[in-house]
């Protein structure tokens, strides 16, 4: 049987709860999502203490990527995988794919989160 679902599941789940409880600080201050802030910078720093970790260390534990990377930091924040995947690409591609990336991707959110947003007015309007 294949555990890997349950085992992303649980890590969701703490992830969820993580991010729940850190905006349960009140840490936004006139406006500015500082809960945010340190859910993306901490989960940056987070996902890669573990990517490092589990690349040679824990290769006996094969579920640990699925219930801290995928679960965990994967519903705590995204932002930690957009690092990672931007690191990845500097590093096993080229520098110029990473920074691409690194700065693409949030260029092209805002044009897609710009979208979305005239989508969802225009069908209100409808």
């Amino acid at each position: 049987m294949d555990w890997t679902p349950a085992v992303i599941s649980v890590g969701a789940m703490m992830g969820a709860l993580g991010r729940h409880y850190t905006n349960q600080l009140g840490l936004t201050r006139q406006g500015f999502p500082l809960s945010t802030l340190v859910v993306n910078l901490s989960g940056a720093a987070l996902m890669g203490f573990w990517v490092t970790l589990l690349r040679g260390q824990l290769t006996d534990h094969p579920e640990l990527p699925h219930l801290l990377l995928v679960g965990w930091l994967g519903a705590y924040t995204t932002f930690s995988t957009y690092i990672a995947d931007t690191d990845y690409l500097s590093r096993a591609h080229s520098r110029q794919l990473g920074l691409l990336y690194g700065v693409g991707t949030p260029l092209v959110g805002l044009v897609s989160f710009g979208l979305g947003r005239s989508l969802a007015l225009w069908l209100g309007q409808i």
